[in-house]
């Protein structure tokens, strides 16, 4: 079964990356979990509203949620997802967050592959394995849910933050 963005995921997306919203809207076709986009871009008070309670470490402006472009239109640099199981999201279901970042990292090279611009300059980090070394394991801080755009130094140069 193909499953779709819904109205609210779709409202999420506004003001974010558009490598990020065409990597969501293509990897949402090919996951065998359903998912939902929970946030995108985040405004001070509900940055300051998620540092509180502990669901970021990240201050207002910091956050790559708060990033803004040139013209101060908000174009987040993170998104942050979650399954749908059963018209629910199973927040311990570790398993489910990691198939939706597989899907979203295949969906990102899949796109990137047939057309070689798409993300030049760009590379994903996930929550789940901040420093990228292929482990869950050894994170300090799991935000199963979270998936942001990296700058390259440039096109294949190592990966710098």
């Amino acid at each position: 079964m193909a499953y779709k963005l819904g109205v609210a995921s779709q409202l999420k997306l506004v003001g974010v990356h558009p490598i990020l919203r065409v990597t969501a809207n293509y990897g949402i076709r090919f996951t065998p979990v359903d998912f939902s986009i929970l946030w995108g871009w985040r405004g001070e008070a509900d940055q300051t509203l998620m540092v509180k309670t502990k669901a970021s470490k990240t201050p207002w402006p910091l956050s790559k949620h708060n990033v803004v472009d040139a013209n101060h239109r908000p174009a987040s640099m993170a998104i942050d997802f979650a399954p749908w199981i059963k018209g629910d999201i199973p927040w311990d279901d570790t398993h489910a967050f990691a198939v939706i970042a597989g899907v979203l990292f295949s969906s990102f090279a899949a796109l990137s592959a047939a057309k070689p611009t798409f993300a030049e300059g760009y590379a994903l980090r996930w929550g789940g394995d901040w420093d990228r070394d292929g482990s869950t394991r050894n994170q300090t801080f799991m935000d199963w849910g979270h998936l942001e755009l990296v700058k390259t130094a440039e096109p294949g140069a190592p990966i710098t933050g």
